[in-house]
């Protein structure tokens, strides 16, 4: 049996840095991220709008990639002046799996606008994480940082 990793990572309020670990929510809807560091537990009080899962996926540096990432590539699609490919990460309810949702509308291409986001994919066109839509403008097509 394989085992995956479940965590998530969610903004702190006291500080708006990332927190990673496990989610508590409690009936009030308040959202804490329990973190397990030199085997004490640490809870930080957490942006709810801010979560994301994990997706057990790693881009081409080997960073995790979570819900709500923006990746990228430099592929381009053959027209003058293109911008390198942006999608950003999203769990489908339907699909009941993690999909990439292309960020930048490309004219005269086939890309799809949602697709399936196997490793070997991320891999294959030099994926990497390039920020995420709770901290990027996601217009911003030149900004390329965590």
């Amino acid at each position: 049996m394989n085992s995956r990793i479940i965590k998530f990572r969610g903004r702190r309020l006291d500080n708006g840095e990332w927190a990673y670990g496990d989610l508590v929510i409690d009936d009030s809807g308040n959202c804490e991220i329990i973190d397990y560091k030199s085997n004490r537990e640490i809870r930080h009080v957490v942006d709810g709008s801010t979560i994301g899962q994990f997706t057990g996926l790693k881009d081409a540096q080997g960073q995790e990639i979570y819900e709500g990432d923006i990746i990228r590539s430099d592929c381009k699609v053959g027209r003058p002046g293109d911008m390198p490919i942006r999608h950003f990460i999203r769990y489908n309810d339907e699909r009941a799996s993690f999909t990439a949702v292309l960020i930048d509308r490309f004219i005269f291409t086939d890309l799809q606008t949602e697709c399936a986001v196997p490793q070997k994919w991320i891999s294959k066109y030099g994926k990497r994480v390039a920020g995420n839509i709770y901290s990027n403008d996601i217009t911003n097509k030149k900004n390329d940082n965590g």
